[in-house]
């Protein structure tokens, strides 16, 4: 009977630091959470815990990217959109934790967005990487010209 009942526990405490293994994650990086994002007409800026900050000017982006992961970033999300201004300017924004309403208003007003492909591009499964937009006339940051 003792046995049995150190077989259980064994059991209990092996699926407790399996589901905290799961959360806690030594490659999470805290000064990486957003501490604040806007988005207005003109650009989206976000700042990090640690004081970093990456901004994209709306007149400047020439491609966006959907990235999905499946494990969470810092702020939680297991998707963001990459704002490419170029290869070394833009923006993370990360989705499903408190801003998709406001970047997607702003992304749905640059010439050619297609709401519909974001959606379906946010209906696949993780890891992914999908350019969901290209500025008309130009061949993106990750393209070689």
């Amino acid at each position: 009977m003792i046995d049995i009942i150190t077989l259980v526990v064994a059991a209990i405490l092996l699926v407790v630091m399996i589901r905290w293994m799961r959360t806690w994650s030594p490659r999470r990086n805290p000064g990486s959470v957003t501490a604040q994002l806007s988005v207005d007409d003109e650009s989206v800026r976000r700042t990090m815990a640690d004081g970093r900050e990456e901004t994209a000017h709306w007149r400047d982006v020439t491609e966006i990217e959907l990235v999905q992961t499946p494990v969470k970033t810092a702020d939680g999300a297991t998707e963001f959109v990459m704002l490419a201004e170029d290869e070394e300017h833009g923006c993370l924004v990360p989705l499903g934790v408190g801003w998709d309403a406001d970047v997607t208003r702003q992304m749905s007003r640059l010439p050619g967005f297609d709401l519909r492909k974001f959606d379906h591009a946010r209906g696949g499964r993780a890891p992914a990487r999908t350019v969901i937009w290209q500025r008309p006339g130009t061949s993106g940051p990750g393209s070689a010209d």
